[in-house]
């Protein structure tokens, strides 16, 4: 493992740290692995609606208000349909063409009179009677209102058990059905008191006395459904604790009888938080200018109180939280990369964020500094780059330190990889600031995807070389190598893949890069005067990556070759690849060979001579054979 730097200088022994990825940490997703999903197998009630007359369209194993309703359809006339609750084994929604009950509903007191009647003459129809019903809701709509009633059993509510019904004005039902649990037989005098009970609640949540509080405490009948049409009746204690760490007001039920926590639910709910980052960036280096309110995606939000979040690919943010104003904070930070000043406090904003109004990061001269918004923008596209050509591959999936503004080692005017992250020079007298140059950049990241793509089996220092210059090449389209490296110099460079240099090669590893670094360029110029640039792009950067995926190549030659290979798609060597002609070109160009076609029709000429005769004919003799 060795230093990796833009510049031909040394080399020292350094020792690989592997980083793994840094996974989002998100309070809000954290708070659910302190819920305890509520107990048993609910059924999937579909909600298949049936008309009362219609053949062959009874339910299988109709519980006995079956009965009750088809007596009802035929005594009362009208158009009707249902949808069975198969958990209750009821009614869930009866509603068709309605029926005049002869009393008005417009009233609260009417309407609950008007109910009570009707449930009482058509008891089997609701599964619970009057005694065991009390009022929930009684709303009025424009010329209507609906009446639900609780269910409860010996004076407790049942968790999840009511009975509705609609009127018009007038008094006409039309709609009504009942999800209440008929057949409840069990004790309702508790072997735990509420206090052991609520201690137990507490300790499990990490409940703090003095900090958080309790705000509701009831005993209440708990259906636990065990499996189709089939349900257990707990009787439980529910506390709602609301509590700072982990924050949220924790909705608990406890088997009243043996402690156990039987369901426990976060009810805070969350309002959304939005907004939107941008900066300031040099696109692609400070000789280029800056393009203002660039999108920074990426980037980690924390919301105090709410939770982190990251910007999306336009700069964008949301996150659910509990509501109101909070302190809102970020650098630049992100999934793939913390970029750092080497010294001096590196930026940072802080702000007040309210739910429901979006919020605005803007990185500029007055809150950060070039090096740090640029470095920041460069290893996210090029990350995002390297995604879209290999998205399984993950060696580069970790947030990557990156210190910008060095003034010590081997600053200034150089950068480096240091096994891990990459590091950059602040500017001098004589050289550009390298963390505003995003060739310099992209050069020292593609030492650490060579660093992770070979693993132990790293290659010598002209591929390790070479191939970051192609990646830089690739994302500025650019062949000079540090444009601006001499300070306010941006027409000259320090090296240029678009060369006639040849393999072999002596000198260093940055001189001879250069080699592996023609080919591929003069490829990809190749590919570009034939095919659009999408797909130009595209076969280059795939046949680079995935030529040395599969090869690890270990020489110049070696690489040209598995990039052939790369460029196969039939598994057939012989008759050619699909570009081969281009890459065959870029390969003579640099003294690499590629691999000759031999089969199908060869076609064999000694070439003619230069000339500045453009008037006569010239013979071109040819030997042309087929494997056919």
């Amino acid at each position: 493992m060795y230093l990796r730097r833009i510049l031909p200088v040394f080399a020292f022994p350094l020792v690989l740290l592997l980083a793994g990825s840094a996974p989002a940490f998100n309070p809000v997703e954290e708070s659910a692995m302190w819920e305890i999903p509520r107990p048993g197998a609910p059924s999937q009630n579909q909600w298949e609606t049936h008309r009362v007359d219609e053949p062959g369209m009874r339910i299988l194993g109709a519980p006995a208000p079956s009965a009750a309703l088809e007596a009802f359809a035929d005594a009362r006339g009208g158009d009707w349909r249902y949808q069975v609750n198969k958990s209750t084994g009821t009614y869930h929604h009866v509603f068709g063409s309605g029926i005049d009950l002869m009393d008005r509903a417009d009233s609260e007191s009417a309407a609950e009179a008007l109910s009570r009647e009707f449930i009482s003459g058509n008891q089997m129809m609701f599964g619970v009677g009057n005694e065991d019903l009390v009022i929930m809701s009684n709303a009025a709509a424009p010329g209507k209102r609906a009446v639900i009633f609780q269910q409860t059993y010996r004076g407790l509510r049942v968790w999840g058990g009511r009975v509705h019904l609609v009127f018009t004005d007038a008094g006409r039902l039309f709609a009504f059905g009942s999800d209440a649990y008929p057949g409840i037989d069990i004790a309702t005098d508790p072997l735990l008191s509420e206090s052991s009970a609520l201690d137990l609640a507490k300790a499990d949540i990490g409940f703090q006395e003095g900090i958080d509080r309790v705000d509701h405490r009831e005993l209440m009948v708990l259906p636990v459904e065990t499996g189709e049409g089939e349900v257990q009746y707990r009787l439980a204690y529910r506390f709602d604790l609301r509590v700072e760490e982990p924050f949220g007001i924790w909705a608990t039920y406890l088997d009243a009888n043996s402690g156990e926590i039987l369901w426990r639910e976060n009810h805070v709910r969350f309002a959304d938080y939005t907004g939107h980052v941008q900066g300031d960036v040099e696109w692609d280096s400070y000789c280029d200018g800056i393009t203002g309110d660039h999108p920074l995606k990426n980037m980690r939000i924390n919301i105090t109180g709410v939770g982190i979040t990251y910007t999306d690919e336009g700069g964008d943010f949301a996150i659910t939280g509990g509501g109101g104003s909070q302190t809102i904070t970020a650098g630049f930070n992100g999934y793939w990369v913390a970029v750092d000043r080497y010294s001096g406090t590196n930026a940072n904003h802080t702000g007040t964020i309210t739910d429901g109004s979006p919020y605005t990061i803007d990185w500029n001269n007055s809150n950060s500094i070039y090096s740090e918004r640029d470095v920041f923008a460069y290893v996210n596209r090029q990350h995002d780059w390297l995604k879209d050509i290999d998205p399984a591959w993950t060696g580069m999936d970790y947030e990557m330190p990156a210190e910008v503004e060095r003034t010590d080692s081997y600053c200034p005017g150089n950068a480096w990889w240091d096994g891990t992250g990459i590091n950059l020079c602040a500017e001098s007298v004589d050289y550009g600031n390298t963390g505003r140059m995003a060739d310099v950049v992209y050069h020292e990241y593609g030492h650490g995807i060579t660093d992770f793509l070979y693993g132990l089996y790293d290659p010598p220092s002209d591929l390790h070389e070479g191939n970051s210059d192609i990646v830089a090449n690739y994302l500025t389209r650019e062949s000079i190598m540090g444009l601006g490296y001499y300070l306010d110099n941006c027409s000259a460079g320090i090296r240029n893949s678009n060369n006639s240099m040849t393999y072999p090669c002596t000198g260093t590893g940055h001189v001879c890069g250069q080699v592996i670094a023609g080919f591929h360029w003069d490829a990809w110029q190749e590919l570009l005067a034939v095919y659009p640039e999408e797909y130009a792009d595209s076969v280059a950067k795939y046949t680079w990556h995935y030529g040395r995926k599969m090869g690890l190549p270990q020489t110049q030659p070696d690489q040209v070759y598995w990039t052939f290979v790369a460029d196969d798609d039939d598994g057939d060597l012989s008759n050619g690849t699909p570009h081969h002609p281009y890459f065959c070109t870029a390969a003579a160009n640099h003294n690499f060979t590629c691999p000759e076609i031999t089969s199908g029709v060869l076609i064999s000429h000694t070439p003619l001579g230069d000339t500045q005769n453009t008037v006569s004919p010239y013979a071109v003799t040819a030997t042309i054979t087929s494997t056919a």
